[in-house]
């Protein structure tokens, strides 16, 4: 580990070579906080779900830094796209074929959290047994 200096706060800290910033607050993020959990009433249904969160728009190597395969494969085909606007002929072939390739691998992660998410919101909920406790 490799001692590191934030871009923001300028604070040292210890981290590997690809890490810029010292904390989330520094990232520019907003802290995680544990959602709000209550009793639900007999008669209540949950809200309607809205699928699979979407993914953030990233830089390439903060996709790689630390985001979803689909958020690394969405910021890779985004600059591949910028590099072929600057790419003679001969390069802007083989860059669209690389292209082609991530958008299939894309439209494949996108299917596949569409599924896992429709699996977890169609779980039916198990009955109450008073024993188990």
């Amino acid at each position: 580990m490799a001692k590191r200096t934030c871009k923001t706060c300028g604070k040292r800290f210890t981290g590997d070579g690809r890490r810029r910033y010292c904390s989330a607050e520094c990232r520019g993020e907003k802290p995680k906080t544990a959602p709000v959990l209550r009793a639900v009433e007999p008669d209540e249904t949950p809200p309607a779900d809205p699928g699979p969160p979407k993914p953030r728009q990233m830089e390439l190597i903060d996709a790689y830094e630390d985001g979803t395969p689909l958020e690394q494969a969405l910021a890779h085909r985004r600059h591949l796209v910028q590099l072929m606007k600057e790419a003679g002929p001969r390069d802007a072939a083989a860059i669209s074929r690389q292209v082609r390739d991530i958008s299939r691998e894309i439209t494949a992660l996108e299917s596949q959290a569409e599924e896992e998410a429709d699996d977890a919101a169609n779980t039916p909920d198990e009955e109450w047994d008073e024993d188990a406790i």
